[in-house]
């Protein structure tokens, strides 16, 4: 499954597709800031539940996408025995 940054990039892509101010119109249509919408589709920021919620009403993109592609940019792992990060 493509992280849910790439699946709302290509959404937004198919959505919009003779805009060249996309994040523009995908930020009008959640009521979010372009910025907000920016950062998600680069992956820089992920939506939260609530919002991964929202998108997923909205767009068909599980929230589950979001929840996975976060999982995987952990940069540290946690030590098991401590629960804090290893250095």
């Amino acid at each position: 499954m493509k992280p849910g940054h790439e699946q709302f990039k290509d959404w937004i892509e198919r959505r919009f597709p003779n805009s060249d101010r996309k994040a523009r119109e995908a930020a009008a249509l959640f009521g979010w800031e372009e910025s907000f919408i920016s950062k998600l589709v680069r992956g820089d920021r992920t939506p939260g539940l609530t919002n991964a919620h929202i998108i997923e009403r909205e767009t068909g993109i599980s929230t589950e996408a979001w929840l996975s592609s976060a999982l995987d940019n952990t940069s540290q792992p946690i030590a098991a025995s401590t629960g804090k990060r290893r250095s």
